[in-house]
């Protein structure tokens, strides 16, 4: 549908740009985080948990009052995986509403805070607070597991050398790149009409769900955030500039 005849056949092709975008992104993204492991040095948990504390936050204390509430752990498992929902349901929006400059500003603001994640993932990789704060049987196992910590080191020593497409773990501790998702699709959310209050609310929910499901301390979000907004800015001033 590249000279497209109907409203229909130019909905399907602006959906198939957005969508191989983000998804070609999103790939690539992830498996890239295995040969920059490589190049990472040693876990910067020590720091992480200091800066919790001046945060006020503590993990094992976040991770223990969920573990008292069971019906908690199952909504944040599936606000979890909204991640992959979200943008989706933003993308449909906007190729059927014709929306296609907001849509590749999103796109180009995704694949900067990706690429930003990656370069600041070589200076703070991190084992995350289950594996570097918690002793003894795991009574819940999130999400992330414990890749981060027994992947890094393998791959450090060389001794990991196949990445599984169909397999990809997330071995990004800091900055968290689900909070820069979820804030940037509650930003992406204002353009996207009625639709707005439920993917902010979702996405509000996935944000409660990310320290116990992505195994993250808190400042780690906190990076996740500023990594977002601070793509959201680039790219606007970019976007203002041209015009």
């Amino acid at each position: 549908f590249r000279a497209p005849r109907s409203l229909n056949e130019r909905i399907v092709r602006d959906g198939a740009e957005y969508f191989g975008l983000l998804i070609f992104v999103t790939v690539i993204g992830a498996a890239s985080t295995y040969p920059l492991s490589a190049f990472t040095g040693s876990y910067r948990d020590a720091l992480f948990v200091r800066l919790d504390h001046d945060l006020w936050f503590n993990w094992v204390d976040w991770y223990r009052l969920w573990l008292g509430h069971p019906w908690l752990l199952e909504c944040s498992r599936i606000a979890y995986f909204s991640i992959y929902a979200s943008p989706a349901i933003i993308v449909s929006h906007f190729a059927v509403t014709q929306q296609k400059m907001t849509a590749r500003v999103f796109i180009a603001t995704f694949w900067l805070a990706v690429v930003t994640t990656l370069l600041l993932f070589i200076f703070m990789p991190g084992a995350g607070p289950l594996a570097y704060l918690w002793h003894g049987p795991i009574p819940y196992m999130p999400t992330a597991a414990l890749f981060q910590s027994q992947l890094i080191p393998l791959i450090q020593n060389h001794s990991y050398h196949t990445i599984d497409l169909g397999a990809l773990r997330g071995l990004v501790c800091a900055p968290s790149f689900h909070t820069t998702c979820a804030v940037l699709y509650i930003i992406a959310a204002r353009k996207t009409g009625w639709l707005r209050w439920p993917l902010t609310l979702t996405n509000a929910a996935m944000l409660l769900s990310i320290p116990i499901e992505g195994t993250h301390y808190l400042i780690d979000m906190v990076g996740g955030a500023v990594v977002a907004l601070a793509a959201t800015w680039l790219v606007n001033i970019l976007v203002s500039a041209k015009d």
